[in-house]
């Protein structure tokens, strides 16, 4: 009975360690930057048509690169304290921050799945 529980016990915490590193539920850009993976936020809104065109994108690589990468799709609207510290003029805007939770660059314009990819390997987000 003893050797069942600890078999339990191990297992549920192998389990909830697995949890603590999903990253494609984050939705809180304060909880992504702490993450410890680099964070991509496009900055949108649903009447801007490169912004929607965008948002599958995302949602396509939280899924690919969980537990690699935080991927945030946010409404520029609800966040406007962050449009206004990139002093951001059109939508969409990308963000890249870096594992560290500092910002490496941004992009301004709609960008594909490959680009995205290309930028985060390019800027060494990892590092």
């Amino acid at each position: 009975m003893k050797n069942i529980l600890a078999t339990v016990i191990i297992l549920f915490l192998i389990g909830g360690a697995g949890a603590l590193k999903s990253t494609r539920d984050i939705k809180d850009l304060k909880a992504a930057l702490k993450a410890g993976v680099p964070v991509i936020v496009k900055l949108g809104a649903d009447w801007c048509y490169p912004c929607r065109a965008m948002k599958p994108i995302i949602k396509q690589l939280a899924e690919e690169q969980n537990g690699k990468a935080v991927f945030l799709d946010l409404n520029i609207e609800e966040h406007r304290a962050l449009a206004r510290e990139f002093k951001v003029m059109l939508i969409p805007t990308v963000i890249f921050y870096d594992k560290h939770g500092k910002p490496k660059s941004h992009h301004v314009g709609f960008m594909n799945k490959e680009e995205l990819l290309k930028e985060i390997k390019r800027l060494e987000l990892n590092k």
